[in-house]
Formats: C-alpha cells, structure tokens, sequence
C-alpha cells in the first residue's frame, strides 16, 4: 500500500491501483515528493452492511478520499438502516473529515436512512 497526502486530506491505496507518472519540472514540488494518479475511478456508492465499525471506517475513508481525489462531487455510503450503531459511526467519522463538505441522509427513492450522501468539497 501507499499512504497519499493532498492538502490535509490523506489515504491509503493498493499499489495495484496506482499509476506512476513522469516527475514534475525540477523544482515544481517539495524535494522528495513523488506525483502518484489513481489509475481508476471509484465507484458512486460504497456498500458498508455487515461490516463492523472499524472496518467500515477504514474502507469509508479510502472510498472518500478516492472520490474526492477522482473529482467526484458525492457518493452514496450504503450502511442499512438496522439499530443506527453503523449509521452513526459513519456520520461521526465523516464530521471531522477535511474533504467533506455536507452529509445527508438519502432521499426516500435512494435507501433514506439506510444510506448517506457526502458530498465533496470542490477541489
């Protein structure tokens, strides 16, 4: 795995899903510092039911900040309805989250409560 930094914003991803590119024009960036490109774009909806909290949580912040990384300007969580324990989780881990800029719980068609929506500050 590598661990990505854009801003405050960090994530880890698989090095399969990593593509290397040329190095930036000398003195472009900070000594040391490598430019790394997802090589696919995440999908829309991130499916969490029957994951405990913690894995939930981890797979929740590789999903936003790939989202946000690809340009994307929302994605669903999936997370069920059930007791709430895991909707709750999720929306606390996504409050302190630098890359997000609103959550809300989907609309009547899109799961309601079962699902919440982020959506992604512009980068």
């Amino acid at each position: 795995e590598a661990e990505i930094g854009v801003g405050a914003a960090r994530m880890r991803a698989k090095l399969g899903d990593l593509e290397w590119r040329s190095s930036p024009a000398p003195g472009a960036g900070r000594a040391g510092q490598t430019t790394v490109h997802l090589s696919t774009r995440p999908k829309l909806n991130l499916d969490l039911r029957g994951l405990r909290a913690d894995e939930a949580i981890r797979e929740l912040e590789k999903h936003v900040e790939a989202a946000y990384l690809a340009g994307m300007p929302f994605t669903r969580i999936i997370h069920g309805k059930g007791t709430g324990s895991l909707r709750k989780a999720v929306r606390e881990a996504l409050r302190d989250n630098p890359v997000v800029n609103a959550v809300e719980s989907g609309q009547e068609g899109e799961g309601g409560d079962g699902v919440t929506i982020v959506r992604l500050v512009e980068g």
